[in-house]
Formats: structure tokens, sequence, C-alpha cells
């Protein structure tokens, strides 16, 4: 069986390929007196579409990337905005990118379209990050964030509504640039039930709302394909920036 390493490279090499033979190279460009030829001109305009293509798909790795974590939650768990996705076992984790079996992930999304929200974030042993659609970050959660696993209230704000002038008492004010924003982390502790446990304690609920607030804890399905969330190919990957 061909190894990681071979596929990866392979996969480049080829890559490279197709880039080089799409691109054209000077010696194939021909100029009378010193002025270009209608076909150097349209390799000349070809090589500016190429790069240009090349310039915005770079440009968008991150926020499609992003958008690639919000399809899996909502493919594969029906998750909305401010459900908290448990992902652990195998099959699971086989649609992340960079995981591990050994570790149990939760992630959620929040739309901050319609206002300010609260997220309440539970104590205990944990590790993770609120980030942008851009793949910023907002500020680190659990352990090695700045609550040290004691837990921590957040007010995220969107980029379209001002800060609050009266937020909750000991929460931490969050501007975002994006109106979406992610939620990633690790449960640290051995036993499944102790993490789901303490993720179960994380509230989220509109900012001046009253009432519960727990948010729903999801787990993907259990039958059919799984959506990865690695980027999407072709056409789609575009389609995603829509």
């Amino acid at each position: 069986m061909a190894s990681s390493a071979a596929i990866l490279g392979a996969s480049a090499a080829a890559a490279h390929d197709a880039a080089a033979k799409a691109v054209p190279q000077g010696v194939d460009l021909e100029f009378d007196l010193g002025i270009p030829t209608q076909d150097t001109v349209e390799k000349l305009y070809d090589t500016m579409d190429f790069q240009r293509a090349v310039q915005g798909y770079l440009w968008a790795v991150p926020i499609v990337g992003m958008e690639g974590a919000r399809r899996m939650l909502v493919d594969n768990a029906e998750a909305r905005s401010g459900d908290l996705v448990l992902v652990a076992g195998y099959r699971d984790v086989s649609a992340m990118l960079g995981s591990n079996v050994t570790t149990p992930y939760v992630f959620a999304w929040f739309d901050l379209t319609e206002g300010p929200i609260v997220i309440e974030y539970p104590e205990g042993a944990t590790a993770g990050s609120l980030i942008d659609w851009w793949d910023r970050p907002l500020i680190d959660v659990g352990v090695s964030g700045p609550d040290g696993g004691k837990g921590a209230k957040f007010v995220v704000v969107g980029p379209a509504h001002e800060a609050p002038e009266n937020s909750p008492a000991g929460a931490k004010l969050l501007r975002s640039r994006t109106n979406k924003v992610l939620l990633f982390c690790r449960g640290l502790d051995g036993d499944l039930k102790t993490v789901e446990a303490v993720f179960s304690n994380t509230q989220v609920y509109p900012l001046g709302a009253t009432g519960s607030g727990v948010a729903a804890f999801l787990r993907f399905k259990t039958e059919g394909e799984l959506t990865s969330m690695a980027h999407p190919k072709g056409l789609a990957y575009w389609q995603s920036l829509i």
C-alpha cells in the first residue's frame, strides 16, 4: 500500500506539471519588432488569468476551510448555530483534518448576524479556541486559555453590531470581524462520559435573553457517508465562497 507521503508527493508533482503546462514560458513568447504578436498577447492574458486565479485560491484557503468545518457539522449532525457537536471515535474523526482517535473533539459554529451572543464556557479539563471565519483567534478557552480550565463567560459581537453597554457580570467582550465564529475544543479527560458531562454545562444564548441557554449536544449520524471538512475541489471550492 502506498504511503501517504508517496501519494502526496505524486499529487504535488502532478499539480506542478499541470501548472507548468498552463503557464507559458518566456521562450514561447514571440515579438514582431518588439511588439507582441496576437498569439503572445493571448498567452499573456491567459497567464494573468491563471496567476490571479491562483492568488484568489490561496487568499480564500482560510475561509473555505472554516466553511468546510461548518458544512461538516451541518451535514453530519444537523447542527444549527450554537449547537455543540461531539466528534469521537474512528468514524467521526475520519471527517476531520489532523485529528486522532484518542482525543474527543467538540465543535460549534455561531451566527452573529442577529446580534451579540453569550457563551458560558464550562469548567473542566478542556482546551480549545474561539476563532473567526478567517481562522483568526479571538481567545483560547479551557486550560490553555486565560480561564485556566475554571470556566468563563463571553459576549461575542459581530461586525454589524455595537459593543453592548451592559454585559453580564464577569463576561469578557470579544469582537469578531466576521459574522460567523467557530468553537473548536478538545476534551482532555480519558473518559468520554466525563467529557460529555463537562461540555453539557455549556450555555449559549442571545445577549439579553432570559431562561436556560443550555446548548444542544449532538453526535454525527451513524449511517451513510460522512461529509469531510476538507477543502472541496473544482468549482465547489469557489461556490463555498458564495
